[in-house]
């Protein structure tokens, strides 16, 4: 007779509460600062460098496809080298307030920005919302372009652009590698995508001997009960059983499970667990 080893892997789940307040943040911040006092928050950026700020204008070699139509240019700056890693940021007032971030992807896209080449992910374990267009990058070459809204000004859109080269801008655009190394995991994880308007944020994972995790954050108003009921059947359906009934207590719900494959018996725990950002 051959013996089976009982290993166990955790899937964790961490639920996110945020309050609508965050909208307010940096309104009562001033429109302008002096440079020396944005020298004085930057990081230190050791070898890349320092810095560079541009005042009114985009910063030296910013591509003019890159300059919305009629859109007031704020500033910019530059750090790094082309050869290693270079960024540059040109921060612009849109004339047109409308879906600013439609309008920013028409603009890469006609500069001849493509999304970067990617390798199908293995879908296995948790699995990330999809990203907004503004966290969406832009490759033409080995140069990466991304966008964002950063802020209001009454009533008006600010939006930055981010243009990266050099090695970094290579690597971004290249084919990720990274997703065609095989499952370091020895058992075979379900895909477990996120409840209908979910933000999930993915996580990470981490496997030793005979156990390991794989974890996800989430934003959300739901309770914690509600997104484990959401993720067992997921779990049920790769094949994988529920023992007994769920553990449900005041922000924190816990489920066990096990699998059998060819010849080992695995147990788990999904555990879901709210938490307030300061």
């Amino acid at each position: 007779m051959r013996c089976a080893r009982a290993s166990a892997i955790v899937l964790c789940v961490v639920l996110c509460m945020v309050l609508n307040s965050a909208s307010a943040a940096g309104q009562n911040e001033p429109a302008t600062i002096p440079t020396v006092v944005a020298k004085a928050m930057s990081l230190d950026f050791g070898m890349i460098g320092k810095p560079q700020y541009f005042d009114a204008r985009t910063p030296t070699g910013w591509p003019a496809a890159l300059v919305p139509a009629n859109a007031k240019v704020i500033g910019g700056g530059v750090i790094g080298d082309s050869a290693r890693f270079r960024m540059l940021v040109a921060v612009f007032v849109l004339a047109d307030k409308t879906k600013p971030d439609e309008m920013l992807r028409t603009l890469v896209t006609r500069a001849g920005y493509g999304p970067p080449i990617s390798e199908p992910a293995h879908g296995e374990g948790f699995v990330s919302s999809a990203a907004p267009l503004s966290d969406v990058r832009y490759c033409k070459g080995s140069s990466m372009a991304a966008f964002e809204t950063v802020d209001t000004i009454q009533g008006a859109v600010v939006v930055a652009i981010r243009l990266l080269d050099g090695e970094s801008g290579k690597q971004n655009c290249a084919p990720q590698q990274a997703r065609m190394i095989p499952n370091r995991f020895p058992i075979t994880l379900p895909t477990m995508t996120p409840p209908p308007g979910v933000i999930s944020f993915g996580g990470g994972s981490n496997w030793g001997g005979n156990g390991g995790t794989v974890s996800a954050t989430l934003r959300t108003t739901l309770r914690a009960d509600s997104i484990l009921y959401h993720y067992t059947p997921q779990l049920v359906a790769g094949g994988w059983k529920s023992e007994g009934k769920p553990a449900i207590g005041d922000g924190v719900a816990v489920q066990r499970f096990s699998f059998r494959d060819d010849k080992d018996k695995w147990e788990a725990a999904l555990i879901v667990t709210r938490w307030r950002p300061a």
